[in-house]
């Protein structure tokens, strides 16, 4: 359990960096090809991974501090991270246990909806969307 705590707290890490540069950095323009209703969706799409990835791991960590077992949690053994200042009850314990399990299949729903949409946009629509997705642009294009 020590190393699923670890990547969490890594993962967590890792998209909060990636947030901050993408507020940084505009997002590459769509294709011409993608229509009205897509253009809407894709940012809010994107905002829900973006929720997700955070929603996630903040759910583990709230799992952690609210458990009356009270193992400390130590990413990759490298020192103990502190507990959220929350409740320790089994109440609370049940209620973050099932937020978190019901935010990895939702994430885990979301994330396929994202691959099919790109692959749709690869194989079926022939545009470029899945090259903007899987191309670095140093222009931001």
């Amino acid at each position: 359990i020590q190393l699923h705590k670890s990547f969490g707290f890594l993962l967590l890490g890792l998209i909060i960096l990636r947030i901050a540069w993408r507020l940084g950095n505009q997002a590459p323009a769509l294709p011409p090809s993608v229509g009205t209703l897509e253009r809407r969706a894709a940012p809010l799409a994107h905002f829900a991974l973006y929720a997700f990835q955070v929603a996630l791991p903040l759910s583990g960590w709230a799992l952690v501090s609210v458990s009356t077992l009270e193992i400390p949690t130590m990413p990759f053994n490298l020192f103990v991270m502190p507990n959220l200042p929350l409740t320790e009850s089994d109440a609370s314990e049940s209620f973050w246990t099932s937020a978190h399990w019901y935010l990895a299949y939702a994430g885990i729903a979301l994330v396929a909806l994202h691959i099919a949409a790109a692959l749709r946009h690869h194989f079926l629509l022939r545009d470029a969307v899945l090259t903007r997705i899987i191309t670095p642009s140093s222009s931001g294009e």
